[in-house]
């Protein structure tokens, strides 16, 4: 999954790694972990046959998208605010 990381790549890069010193951007590290955490099992409960696993993985993984969507708008206006 890490060559698909597109939000990864963002954040080690230069442009993201300007961030580095406001607030909320190390706080985005703990739920992109478990996303990829995640759909690492979810693969593996797919490749098993476990459908009803991967939806509940997958349910999972949404709730962390949606908290790393509300930590990059917390950081988009962190930097508003200094810049």
């Amino acid at each position: 999954f890490p060559s698909h990381d597109i939000f990864g790549k963002w954040y080690d890069s230069p442009a993201g790694q300007a961030l580095s010193g406001l607030p909320s951007f190390g706080a985005i590290v703990p739920p992109h972990e478990r996303v990829h955490s995640l759909a690492i099992k979810a693969q593996e409960a797919c490749k098993s046959g476990n459908i009803e696993l991967v939806h509940k993985l997958y349910d999972e993984m949404e709730g962390y998208s949606v908290e790393i969507v509300k930590l990059l708008a917390t950081l988009e206006a962190e930097y508003k605010s200094r810049f």
